[in-house]
């Protein structure tokens, strides 16, 4: 990271009546000639970008909690979309998965490596939670987030009997929610929203120590539907849910929020509750959306995607990763139980989806 610019001319004599006039300075990336890229635009572990990525850095190192087992699964993107990544796993915990990059001719190879150490993680975020992109006002309805304009007159802490201790706090500047002695919590809305324009719900969680977090979106009835979150202690994670996994909710005529899933002894952290649309147009975002059949599925079958996805990962409802896979339109169920599991999906062009599956 570069603070300062010195600029020391070397003029003859050195006197002080010397006049020198600047201008456009700036830094540039070094062009890169076609075919020659050999660098990642995202580096992901367990779903989630590892902290401190940049495509100049090849070197990561990422803490696990103690009792992880399984090696996190790790997924890359290219900056160029004919490069060619190749990940090879860690075999064991403690353990480095390395993912080589060869450029689109070959020419250019470099490796980014993950080195994966198990010890014991923060209790709390030591960094703030992702920043949100820029989206105009027409796109957001925010209900907690120091990015937008939030909605007025939301209570985050209304009496449902919980034993969920609610207070906000700042982190890196950035006010966050935080729930200690999480059992549930539930936030009240002043009047109802009409959110039926948005495409997602946006949200940002950081836990060390819960195993299983529900979020609901509820309208008048009480109707409501809950949508499991993947988790990754120690890190944040962001979810952008379709608002069409929130079945027979009414989205004109949105009251709560509530989420649960706690023994009311984990403590978690929220940011950047909103829902959102995509700025591009509606149609080219449906066009990419995926279905995923059949869907409830007997164990044991294959699930079929109606195109090919660059990432698939099935997680149960602690957040372990129990299928992956890459550049795929099938996902084998073999070897799984009877019972509910969130499906996470990345389409080519970027876009993230999440299902909720029923194995028979």
């Amino acid at each position: 990271m570069y603070d300062q610019i010195i600029i020391f001319p070397d003029f003859a004599p050195r006197t002080q009546d010397n006049i020198v006039y600047f201008d456009n300075i700036t830094f540039n990336a070094e062009a890169i000639e076609d075919g020659t890229d050999a660098t990642l635009s995202d580096l992901m572990v367990n779903g989630t970008t590892v902290s401190g990525f940049s495509p100049s850095v090849l070197n990561y190192s990422v803490v696990l909690p103690e009792g992880i087992t399984d090696v996190p699964v790790v997924t890359a993107t290219t900056n160029d979309p004919d490069a060619n990544a190749v990940i090879t796993p860690a075999t064991e915990l403690p353990g480095t998965t390395s993912v080589l990059v060869t450029s689109a001719n070959t020419e250019v190879e470099q490796t980014y490596t993950i080195a994966f150490s198990i010890g014991a993680i923060p209790t709390e975020p030591e960094v703030a939670a992702p920043a949100p992109p820029a989206l105009a006002a027409e796109n957001v309805v925010s209900i907690f987030s120091d990015a937008f304009a939030n909605v007025e007159g939301t209570n985050f802490n209304p009496d449902w009997g919980q034993t969920t201790m609610v207070s906000i706090v700042e982190i890196q500047g950035n006010e966050t929610l935080k729930y200690a002695n999480f059992n549930f919590q539930g936030t009240q809305f002043d009047g109802s929203l009409n959110v039926s324009d948005m495409e997602y719900l946006h949200l940002d969680m950081w836990t060390a120590d819960a195993t299983s977090v529900n979020v609901f979106t509820i309208s008048p009835g009480p109707v409501e539907t809950g949508i499991a979150l993947a988790i990754t202690p120690g890190q944040w994670v962001s979810y952008d849910i379709p608002l069409s996994e929130f079945a027979n909710v009414d989205m004109t005529d949105l009251i709560q929020f509530k989420f649960d899933g706690g023994d009311g002894t984990p403590t978690i952290y929220l940011d950047n509750l909103y829902f959102f649309k995509d700025p591009t147009s509606v149609g080219s975002v449906e066009q990419d959306k995926l279905i995923l059949y059949p869907n409830p599925a007997e164990a044991g079958s294959k699930l079929h995607l109606s195109k090919e996805a660059l990432q698939v990962d099935i997680y149960d409802l602690t957040g372990k990763s129990i299928v992956s896979g890459h550049n795929t339109s099938t996902i084998d169920t073999y070897g799984m139980k009877q019972g509910i599991y969130m499906v996470r999906i990345v389409t080519h062009s970027g876009l993230i989806e999440t299902h909720k599956l029923v194995v028979k």
